[in-house]
């Protein structure tokens, strides 16, 4: 009857508080769909946690593929979210996926986020500091080569599990090579910096949760 009570509690403290369960990222249910990428939303704090595709029972079907690139902000229901946190499992298992960003914005990256990720050769992190990360977080990291932004190189050459990349490669973050340059020009769009607008610029966009170069 006390667990029932307390459960009722907690229920009603986090609904009224605005709290969105497991948007710590270690949750086991499925996030919200938001332009080819899954989050849980904190009304609060107005933060958001990457998740996976899938609830954890199913995470053998987590299936994000080809090339992502994670956005610094994010618009759901007319409210803007910064993107701070890779939650746990986020992409595990996705032997699909090819290449990854992630934007200054993120703060944390939880275990096993990147796990599994066996066609993953291509990370690029634009947080000149590198964050603090398991050893499990990237488990192809041998295979992949890390882009970094300028002047960062030396950092990540020295930071845990980081260093094992098997290349690191400063580059300009306003000048990222070209992911992909025939996506619909009809899907919802962005800016590298979480801007949403209504038609593809010249540069990189961010389109259907992908890095787009329009020439």
């Amino acid at each position: 009857m006390k667990q029932t009570s307390f459960t009722l509690f907690l229920v009603m403290f986090l609904s009224m508080s605005g709290i969105q369960a497991y948007a710590d990222g270690k949750g086991t249910a499925r996030g919200t769909y938001v332009d080819g990428i899954y989050y849980f939303f904190n009304a609060n704090s107005k933060t958001a946690t990457v998740t996976s595709q899938v609830k954890r029972e199913n995470i053998s079907q987590n299936n994000y593929t080809g090339d992502i690139a994670i956005p610094e902000k994010v618009v759901y229901e007319g409210i803007t979210y910064s993107v701070t946190i890779i939650g746990e499992v986020a992409f595990y298992g996705c032997t699909g996926l090819t290449s990854i960003t992630i934007p200054n914005s993120v703060t944390s990256i939880y275990f096993n986020a990147f796990s599994g990720c066996n066609a993953l050769t291509s990370v690029t992190a634009l947080n000149p500091t590198p964050l603090t990360i398991n050893q499990n977080v990237f488990s192809n990291r041998t295979n992949a080569t890390l882009y970094v932004p300028k002047g960062s190189k030396e950092a990540y050459q020295i930071a845990e599990y980081w260093k094992e990349f098997k290349e690191i490669i400063e580059i300009d973050p306003s000048g990222i090579d070209q992911i992909m340059s025939n996506e619909k020009n009809n899907a919802t769009i962005f800016t590298l910096d979480g801007k949403r607008i209504s038609k593809p610029q010249k540069g990189i966009n961010i389109i259907g949760g992908k890095k787009v170069v329009i020439k």
